[in-house]
């Protein structure tokens, strides 16, 4: 639309009445304003740049009848804008977080290893099938939410792992049950 296309250049923040872009009849000469706006009479708009991404643009398109307070109007949008745009990079950081943690859990998911990521109690976050296999298997038994290896000397690893007197992130062991070939971690 020819008021977009000028209101692109605006900086982000910026808050316009569509009158200060473009004269009124370009903007009802306008797809949007034949082809929708028209059927409500609505016949300008105010304008909010919320957020630059490289070469897209985020705005806010309000429209509204040709009449009414539309210096007061414009200065509430502005006003309103930084939580407009604090809101929309919240959004996109969740999104993007969300992302991650999708493709974290799928590499994970895809390991030849078991994968247990346990809290600081010993609470079991998260299991691939690997190790939901491991603990289906007996070798650990999550009861409770909580991982308790069936061999003390492994468990005592894992402990003093989740109480911080053993600095490292993880350990490597082998476990064996009841003649079972043996477990690597």
């Amino acid at each position: 639309q020819p008021w977009s296309v000028l209101a692109h250049g605006l900086p982000v923040g910026t808050a316009v009445h569509s009158d200060a872009l473009i004269p009124r009849e370009e903007f009802k000469a306008s797809d949007l304003y034949q082809r929708f706006l028209s059927a409500w009479g609505l016949e300008s708009a105010l304008i909010g740049i919320v957020d630059r991404a490289g070469p897209q643009r985020l705005g806010l398109v309000l429209p509204g009848p040709g009449e009414g307070p539309g210096p007061v109007l414009t200065e509430a949008v502005r006003r309103y804008l930084p939580h407009i745009q604090r809101a929309t990079r919240i959004s996109r950081k969740l999104g993007e977080t969300s992302l991650r943690a999708s493709n974290a859990e799928t590499v994970l998911e895809h390991t030849p290893n078991v994968v247990l990521v346990l809290a600081q109690g010993g609470e079991i976050q998260f299991a691939n099938a690997r190790g939901q296999q491991f603990l289906a298997d007996g070798f650990a038994d999550g009861t409770h939410g909580r991982l308790r290896l069936r061999d003390a000397r492994a468990q005592g690893v894992v402990q003093a792992m989740l109480d911080g007197s053993d600095p490292l992130p993880s350990a490597a062991f082998q476990l064996e049950l009841d003649g079972r070939p043996v477990h690597r971690m």
